[in-house]
């Protein structure tokens, strides 16, 4: 399945199925983002479900970031009130266009930040088995609490298998 990035796809030959693709970089540089553009694009431009766990945003703050994507808004920008009164009704004008997309593709986010790997996985295989998903993203894997606590390298192992 294409990711919407043409050239991660040159790269990975699309996204297939069963597949654990790791995004890492430093801290605030656009992991979360970009994970949710792939899910966005996938779920609003393909038509295909998504489900999307996030263990550190709301279901709110999500679904305003692919908003403000959708149009086409710097996000940031209108947060920090750098557009002018004009800039800022246009934009809020073209979100408020983009909703009903946003509300009609099948996008399934989850926002709890209690996941342990069982509820998470048991989770997952309802949205497959229910809604037909066939991507899901987890934002801030790390956040994740394995089943029982012990060997670091054994709690990773865990919650990424």
């Amino acid at each position: 399945m294409p990711s919407g990035w043409k050239d991660l796809d040159d790269m990975l030959c699309g996204l297939r199925k069963g597949q654990l693709i790791t995004i890492a970089a430093r801290p605030a540089i656009g992991k979360s983002t970009f994970a949710a553009n792939i899910a966005q694009y996938l779920a609003c431009e393909k038509g295909m479900p998504v489900g999307v766990f996030s263990l550190e945003m709301t279901q709110k703050e999500i679904l305003r970031r692919m908003c403000a994507a959708e149009s086409d808004v710097n996000l940031q920008d209108f947060d920090r009130h750098i557009y002018d009164e004009n800039e800022r009704v246009a934009a809020m004008s073209r979100m408020a266009n983009v909703m009903p997309k946003l509300n009609d593709a099948p996008l399934h986010v989850t926002d709890r930040s209690d996941m342990t790997i069982n509820k998470l996985r048991a989770e997952a295989r309802r949205m497959v088995r229910n809604q037909g998903v066939q991507l899901i993203v987890v934002d801030m894997l790390q956040l994740v609490r394995p089943n029982q606590r012990g060997n670091r390298v054994v709690e990773v192992g865990e919650v990424s298998r």
